[in-house]
Order: structure tokens, then sequence, then C-alpha cells
């Protein structure tokens, strides 16, 4: 391999380590949200269940 400063080659794994953990975070977030849409969408629907009790 071509012969690479030490300091460039910290750097440039840094890069790659930071990357993945932006992914990672995105990733994350992403599960929440949905997580978060679903429990929002069981509570829409026990809500529709007690109002369609109500007019029986």
């Amino acid at each position: 391999p071509v012969d690479i400063p030490e300091p460039e080659i910290l750097l440039q794994e840094n890069i790659e380590t930071s990357k993945m953990a932006v992914d990672e975070r995105k990733l994350k977030e992403q599960t929440e949200d949905l997580h978060l849409l679903d429990l929002a969408y069981e509570e829409s629907l026990k809500m529709d269940k007690k109002k369609k009790k109500g007019h029986h």
C-alpha cells in the first residue's frame, strides 16, 4: 500500500467511524418514529372503538 502519514490514516478512520455512527443514529431515530406511529395508530383505534360504542 501507499505510505500515508499517520494523521491522515487516523482522520480517514474517524470519518468512516463517524459516518457509521450517523447512519446508526438515523436508523435508530427512524425505528423510534415508526414505533411512535404504531402507538399513535393503536391509540386512535382505541378511540374509534370507544366512539362507536358511544353511538350505539
